[in-house]
C-alpha cells in the first residue's frame, strides 16, 4: 500500500480511492439518514424543514468534490518496447503516486487540478518528467 521514493512516501492510488470512498459512503448515509430523521421531526414547521433540508443537501454536494477525480493511465515501456514493471509514478511536490504493474501498466487517480508534472522513475533508467493540463473532462 505505501512505498518510498526517496524521502516521500508513495500511495497507491487504489487504497486512496477505495479509502475515500468508504468515508464517503459512511457519511452520506449518516447524513441521509439525518435528512430523514429531521423531515420527519419538524414535518409541521414547513419553514425549518426547508432551511434545514437544504443546508443537508448542500452538505451532501460537497462530498461529491471527492469522486470528481482524473484518472491517468498508461504503458511504462523502456526503449525496447519491453514492460517495465515496479515503477514508480508520481506527482512532483505531492504524494500522489503509484507504480506500474508487471505488464508495464498503470492507472493513477487524482484530485489534482492545473498544470502538474507527472515524473516517472525506476531503478537503472533515467527518470522522465511530463507536463500535464488536468482537468475534470
Amino acid at each position: 500500500m505505501l512505498q518510498w521514493y526517496g524521502n516521500l512516501p508513495i500511495f497507491h492510488s487504489s487504497f486512496l480511492c477505495a479509502f475515500y470512498r468508504s468515508i464517503l459512503t459512511a457519511w452520506s448515509v449518516l447524513l441521509s439518514r439525518l435528512v430523514i430523521c429531521c423531515e420527519i421531526c419538524i414535518r409541521n414547521q414547513t419553514q425549518v424543514a426547508v432551511k434545514f433540508r437544504l443546508l443537508l443537501y448542500l452538505l451532501l454536494a460537497q462530498t461529491s468534490l471527492v469522486y470528481s477525480q482524473t484518472t491517468i493511465s498508461g504503458y511504462i515501456r523502456d526503449t525496447k518496447g519491453e514492460s517495465v514493471p515496479g515503477a514508480n509514478i508520481y506527482f512532483e511536490g505531492t504524494f500522489e503516486g503509484t507504480t506500474s504493474d508487471s505488464s508495464g501498466f498503470f492507472n493513477l487517480a487524482t484530485i489534482l487540478k492545473g498544470e502538474r508534472v507527472l515524473l516517472i522513475s525506476y531503478m537503472g533508467y533515467e527518470s522522465y518528467s511530463q507536463s500535464l493540463e488536468l482537468t475534470n473532462a
